[in-house]
């Protein structure tokens, strides 16, 4: 199933455009699709490696679910690979 995504935000008017890097434009108000090439593109950007006192290289990745848990004006709903 596709990721949606909707920006909601009661201060801007419902015809304002948002921009999230790696996903697009979201007019305020509205649900739309991300495609899975969105999606990779705002993981993408937001990876992160760090490397350890002896060398180990960790990788962090943000997901798009993550990165909007705790804002209140962006619901991100569907699933992908059978994540709950």
């Amino acid at each position: 199933m596709a990721l949606k995504v909707k920006i909601d935000n009661p201060d801007f008017p419902k015809d304002h455009v948002f921009g999230i890097e790696g996903l697009g434009l979201f007019e305020n108000g509205k649900e739309r699709e991300v495609t899975a090439e969105q999606e990779q593109a705002f993981v993408d950007s937001r990876t992160t490696i760090t490397v350890d006192e002896e060398g180990k290289e960790t990788v962090h990745k943000l997901s798009v679910k993550e990165a909007f848990k705790s804002d209140i004006n962006v619901t991100v709903g569907g699933t992908k690979g059978g994540e709950n």
